[in-house]
């Protein structure tokens, strides 16, 4: 809370703590919120930020990951089928509300509207589709509506998986729609809406972000390269030893350092936590748990898009427990995926490699089952260069 600007988007790969970092901060902000739950934990003692943060916000959390559609008018629909699930449960309570205004009441009335038209099963149109206008304006509508009966409480916006479905539209072709929808879409309640206290997005990559700029250049970025909130996604090593004596396995340690350990995020390293408290809990044989959650269908999207198979005898010396050297950007647009670097790109962002040192362009494959998993891609490239050449 101390380090975050208004708007603020936190990228990291699949399953290392940020959907769970966001539900905690929920719990933690929202108005009635209990403090049994944060009870003998060390922002127990924090008192500055208890008094100016604990429970005072209202809180719109809004999760896109399993937003989808085969075209862009298919995504539309199913982003109007998130926010109506948002009505469905922990937003249901405004529908009762006798606290708004004629306005507000008109703009809930009308986003409630929008949903009856759509098909729950399919995510396809009933009648008609979503007017894309409104639509854009909706989050913050909402922000309006909660500011509102909450009496002026200020609102914290939580968007989970801001970037899942661009990795879908940029394989079926409507990408450009999807970002300037978006550009209007987050832009609303990140910029100028003095009724936001923050925004706070998280996604597996800064892909796309700059290309928001136009609605949202406010929006402070932090990847897995950079040391702002290094230590506070996955597991440092001290947490995993406190972990393990825990749950009275340190006699894995070795095991999961093997295994999940070697990653730097900024300047610490880092495990990933939910492979160690999967293996904690049920003793588990390790399998590489963040493959398959870490944006593997924008992996494969790049691989047959660019000329990746250039790389080939870099990625086989990575295979091999080498390392390769490369200058990686800060964010690349959605646009540039077809370049081969784009490859080096989404490999480190999505957990397949992290770098030597601290701003080093060395990068190395963190631990044994990211071995498995970069083979598995360069398996991957061998058939792509097979088949170009052949």
């Amino acid at each position: 809370m101390t380090q975050m600007g208004q708007a603020n988007l936190i990228a990291r790969p699949g399953l290392f703590g940020k959907s769970f970092n966001m539900g905690m901060l929920k719990s933690y902000l929202e108005i009635g919120a209990d403090p049994a739950l944060f009870k003998g934990l060390a922002i127990e003692g924090e008192t500055g930020i208890y008094d100016r943060h604990f429970g005072k916000y209202a809180v719109l959390h809004l999760d896109l990951a399993q937003v989808k559609g085969d075209s862009f008018e298919e995504c539309l629909n199913s982003i109007s089928l998130c926010l109506k699930g948002l009505f469905e449960g922990e937003l249901k309570y405004l529908l009762k509300s006798d606290r708004l205004s004629a306005v507000n009441k008109r703009n809930l009335a009308r986003i409630s509207g929008l949903y009856e038209k759509i098909d729950t099963e399919t995510a396809k149109p009933l009648s008609e589709a979503p007017d894309e206008t409104y639509l854009a304006r909706s989050l913050n509508d909402l922000t309006s509506i909660l500011w509102e009966h909450h009496g002026g409480s200020r609102v914290a916006v939580f968007i989970d998986d801001y970037d899942s479905m661009m990795n879908r539209a940029v394989g079926q072709g409507y990408a450009q729609e999807l970002l300037d929808f978006f550009s209007s879409f987050y832009g609303y309640v990140c910029k100028g809406n003095e009724q936001v206290g923050f925004v706070l997005m998280t996604g597996r990559m800064k892909i796309g972000m700059e290309s928001f700029s136009e609605g949202a250049n406010n929006v402070v970025g932090s990847g897995v390269l950079e040391p702002r909130y290094s230590d506070r996604f996955g597991f440092t090593e001290d947490e995993v030893a406190k972990v393990l004596t825990d749950f009275g396995c340190f006699d894995e340690l070795n095991e999961i350092k093997e295994n999940y350990g070697g990653y730097l995020f900024g300047k610490t390293q880092i495990y990933n936590p939910a492979a160690v408290l999967r293996l904690c809990g049920a003793l588990e044989k390790p399998v590489a748990y963040w493959a398959g959650a870490s944006g593997n269908d924008l992996l494969e999207l790049v691989i047959s898009n660019s000329e990746s198979w250039r790389l080939l005898s870099e990625l086989e010396a990575l295979a091999f427990g080498g390392t390769a050297k490369f200058w990686l950007r800060d964010c690349i647009r959605f646009g540039e995926l077809d370049d081969a670097n784009a490859l080096w790109y989404v490999l480190v962002h999505s957990g397949y490699l992290t770098p030597c040192g601290w701003r080093s362009e060395e990068y190395r494959v963190p631990n044994a089952k990211a071995l498995v998993e970069l083979g598995k891609v360069v398996d991957i490239i061998r058939s792509e260069r097979s088949r170009r050449l052949s």
